[in-house]
């Protein structure tokens, strides 16, 4: 990884890691007036669910970007993997 993708990295870890803590702590500190509107119905029903993909999108890139700042990546899975969980028939073993 050459030093100007390493610094956007580090810029977008941090960036989406304050932006997620920011989000947890509005909520928590308003969680009277998300209870009242989140619990209201009709309309305000789209609220939760609005919310959780925001929670979602931001907590989310904020990890992805913090294992990859480790280094860490997901394992490459195999052809026979792909095929199983694709939902072609799985070989019974006969004893």
């Amino acid at each position: 990884m050459d030093g100007s993708h390493r610094k956007k990295l580090y810029g977008t870890t941090l960036l989406f890691g304050a932006l997620s803590i920011s989000s947890y702590i509005l909520l928590f500190a308003h969680q009277e007036w998300v209870t009242r509107h989140f619990t209201r119905g009709g309309v305000y029903a789209v609220l939760p669910i609005v919310t959780a993909f925001y929670f979602s999108l931001v907590h989310g890139t904020f990890a992805s970007c913090l294992l990859r700042v480790f280094g860490l990546r997901a394992a490459a899975r195999s052809a026979t993997d792909k095929r199983q969980s694709e939902g072609s028939p799985k070989e019974e073993v006969q004893p």
